[in-house]
């Protein structure tokens, strides 16, 4: 009865089948997902090798790299970056000597850096050009303020600063009036006239020369003969002053002699003038 009972029994419940089928679906979904990053990974690891490598650039002043848009390049061929080239250029707005920005003795275009120097340095640009171009400077007479007026602040003889509205007489340069100049005194101008310095022809600014040739460069770039004022290689002016260029010969011997020895001093004067030429080559920054 016992066995008869057992054999009609239904069969127990397999309660370790679900468990088995579980781990074995783990397993595939485990094996499916890890498949699926494998390829990811191939994936984006083909992608990053396929992007092309930046080039990057070294400014020829603090010698960072830097990535091809943060620099540009000058027509000497070297890169400046943003910072170096906002001081280059306003180093120019400060010095006119400095003036035009160059690099390697060559001028480097408005045009070529306007995104870089930004809107407000390139207008101050523009201006700083129509002051160095200007044959007849005039500047506010207004001895605070002293801004460089522009052409089409002009009218007639009257030029209107546009910081301080100060009106100024652009033939003596002094605070406008009507009628005739009158020739104030002015103390730089007769010193000037006394130790006989020169006026640069553009600008009107006073030159003095101490030592070397009568090859004058102004602030300005204007080359002149200090003899007589005129442009450089106009007139048949000496080269150099015999007065100045015995001073030289004496200071050149009184580098190395305590004692100084007129045979000496006559022999390097005698060099100096079988010298043709300037000393300096020009004003290559």
């Amino acid at each position: 009865m016992a066995l008869r009972m057992g054999g009609s029994a239904a069969a127990p419940e397999n309660r370790s089948s679900p468990t088995i089928y579980q781990q074995q679906m783990c397993q595939m979904v485990e094996r499916t997902m890890a498949e699926d990053a494998n390829i990811d990974l191939k994936g984006s690891i083909a992608e990053n090798a396929d992007e092309p490598k930046q080039d990057r650039f070294e400014c020829v002043i603090c010698r960072e790299q830097f990535i091809f848009f943060k620099v540009i390049r000058a027509p000497c061929s070297d890169y400046y970056c943003q910072d170096c080239l906002f001081q280059l250029f306003g180093a120019a707005l400060r010095d006119d000597s400095l003036f035009p920005p160059r690099c390697c003795g060559i001028s480097i275009p408005l045009d070529h850096v306007r995104t870089l120097i930004g809107s407000d340095t390139s207008r101050r640009m523009e201006e700083k050009t129509l002051e160095i171009n200007d044959a007849s400077r005039t500047y506010c007479s207004k001895r605070t303020c002293s801004a460089y007026i522009l052409p089409c602040q002009k009218q007639g003889s009257c030029g209107t600063c546009q910081v301080c509205e100060q009106k100024t007489c652009i033939r003596c340069k002094e605070e406008f009036h009507q009628g005739k100049c009158v020739q104030k005194w002015n103390p730089v101008v007769r010193m000037a006239q006394v130790y006989g310095w020169k006026r640069c022809a553009k600008c009107q600014n006073i030159v003095e020369l101490s030592t070397g040739c009568n090859h004058t460069t102004c602030r300005c770039r204007y080359e002149f003969c200090y003899v007589c004022a005129k442009k450089w290689q106009t007139c048949r002016c000496p080269l150099r002053d015999e007065r100045r260029l015995l001073d030289r010969a004496n200071r050149i011997v009184a580098r190395d002699n305590a004692v100084l020895e007129a045979a000496v001093v006559n022999e390097v004067a005698e060099m100096l003038r079988q010298r043709q030429e300037c000393d300096h080559q020009g004003w290559m920054i």
